[in-house]
């Protein structure tokens, strides 16, 4: 059966909307994030089947920001590239999709992730296009600052994808095997539910439960997410979200889902390995979780 692994990756810093990294488009952002991960990854540009970005301007149809980005990261034209525009699940998605690529023998080296520059535009039903982040006229934006919450902000994450017979041929190590994926979809006044609910979904579908679970990751794009994910019977609080979430270091919508799946990735292989949940809910009441697995050290 084949496999994939992620061999390396690498992510920008975050910056609040407005902030002092306002002057950086999405496309320079998500260069340096793809040039980083290849380097560490030990890849060439031309060695890449696929890239894979998730860009919020692709849901208005707009994949000029990762196309610039992969460009800038010095991929080829040649090598095919898809924006997923699906906002805060774009960057996890991107990387679900590189898996299935890699395991159904259509690519054998992806790089995936995300990229998001505020204010992008966006389509409003009628047609007029309209930024997707506006501040309140009581709250002027501070260009000062680089902290951040957790409605939006600026910032790329990337990985390098391989299938993993390839990897040992070229006897490279990696970060994390991926071994399995959820999507659930449901009410959209209950979005909180949503990332615990996919990492239980594709627990069940590797006939495994939570408490088999070492580390949690979920997108904290609001406290009530990681709040749930502690509810969940059986996890283990102090594994979830251990250095914090989206609350801290920010959440830029087509960033969050390759940083939290990064963040999971490092974090198993700094303890010594074990398996991992990362887990992201979507907006229209969509959620979805990847299960990564590195080996014990």
């Amino acid at each position: 059966m084949i496999e994939s692994v992620v061999l390396a990756g690498a992510r920008t810093p975050l910056g609040r909307p407005f902030g002092c990294l306002r002057a950086l488009s999405a496309a320079q952002f998500g260069a340096v994030a793809v040039r980083t991960a290849l380097e560490r990854a030990r890849v060439r540009g031309d060695e890449v089947d696929q890239v894979l970005l998730g860009n919020p301007a692709a849901d208005v149809g707009d994949d000029r920001p990762a196309r610039a980005a992969v460009a800038g990261a010095g991929i080829p034209p040649k090598v095919p590239l898809l924006g997923t525009g699906q906002l805060s699940l774009s960057g996890l998605n991107a990387i679900a999709v590189a898996d299935r690529l890699i395991r159904s023998g259509t690519s054998d080296i992806v790089v995936a992730g995300g990229l998001e520059s505020m204010p992008v535009p966006r389509r409003d039903p009628d047609g007029r296009t309209t930024p997707r982040f506006r501040l309140p006229r009581s709250r002027p934006p501070k260009p000062d600052r680089c902290t951040r919450d957790a409605v939006g902000g600026d910032g790329a994450a990337a990985v390098v994808m391989m299938r993993r017979s390839l990897a040992e041929e070229r006897g490279l190590d990696w970060l994390a095997e991926v071994v399995g994926h959820g999507a659930v979809s449901g009410r959209t006044d209950a979005l909180h539910l949503r990332s615990s609910l996919a990492i239980r979904e594709a627990l069940a579908r590797l006939g495994l439960k939570v408490r088999d679970l070492d580390l949690i990751e979920v997108d904290e794009s609001f406290a009530a997410v990681a709040v749930q994910a502690m509810s969940v019977p059986r996890a283990r609080r102090n594994r979830i979200n251990p250095h914090g979430g989206a609350v801290a270091p920010g959440h830029p919508a087509g960033t969050s889902g390759a940083r939290v799946v990064l963040h999971l990735a490092h974090s198993l292989r700094r303890r010594g390995g074990g398996l991992g949940a990362a887990g992201v809910r979507g907006e229209a009441g969509l959620g979805e979780a990847l299960l990564l697995r590195s080996s014990r050290r």
